[in-house]
């Protein structure tokens, strides 16, 4: 990306993304959608929740109140409000650990037959290349079909991206103080296909292991290009 010398103003958009990971096999992801993302009935299940504890209940008084519902059974909007139950305690608390447990959730999709209709992964035999491409890499898999959410998160600073926390420069983005139960973000669901390649990580560790000199000077020049850069008169 090109950025003007010496300019104060230039942003960035901070962008943070996702896979959309299929939930239970017996759960209907388009339900869950359909709850989670319609605000009148999200609002609903959020106020039942402060005052029952039972998703049983609240799915039946779901499935009566809203006509978009009664074409599923109290039975699925049950198993949908548990999975968007379970999903909310896996993210209750978004730090840096949980992102890395998440990505590795993802990295375990990616190396596993899925046939569903956010995602659709079919593994390859490593063995079937030839063997230099074997020797590079551990594993591979075509991505017929995924799903990702990219959302805002805020903006940085070309040269002060870490005086800020992220959850600080979401606040930013709002003119007022989101509400309780609403921290939503502006985002959108992208569709695509792939391959998933998985880098041998003892290749990794041999060229890290040969060629330690060679990264450690590099690195020392690339910071003193970038303090250079950044250094005011």
């Amino acid at each position: 990306r090109a950025a003007l010398r010496g300019a104060a103003n230039i942003y960035f958009a901070d962008m943070v993304s996702s896979l959309l990971l299929p939930v239970g096999e017996n759960t209907n992801q388009e339900l869950i959608d359909l709850i989670s993302t319609t605000e009148s009935i999200w609002d609903c299940v959020v106020q039942a929740r402060r005052y029952c504890a039972d998703d049983t209940r609240i799915a039946n008084d779901l499935h009566a109140d809203f006509l978009t519902l009664q074409d599923y059974s109290k039975d699925d909007i049950n198993k949908a409000l548990a999975a968007i139950r379970k999903q909310d305690e896996d993210e209750a608390e978004p730090d840096a650990d949980n992102e890395v447990l998440y990505r590795f959730e993802e990295r375990k999709r990616l190396l596993n037959v899925v046939e569903r209709e956010q995602l659709r992964v079919e593994p390859i035999s490593i063995n079937s290349y030839e063997s230099w491409f074997a020797e590079a890499f551990s594993n591979i898999s075509l991505v017929h079909r995924l799903t990702e959410t990219r959302a805002l998160s805020g903006f940085y600073r070309l040269s002060a991206s870490s005086n800020m926390e992220r959850n600080e420069r979401i606040a930013q983005l709002r003119k007022t103080p989101a509400r309780e139960n609403h921290l939503w973000l502006p985002a959108c669901q992208v569709y695509g296909e792939g391959i998933y390649l998985e880098l041998s990580e003892e290749q990794i560790q041999k060229w890290l292991t040969n060629s330690q000199p060679f990264i450690q000077k590099r690195i020392t020049t690339l910071k003193k290009s970038m303090d250079a850069s950044f250094r005011h008169p």
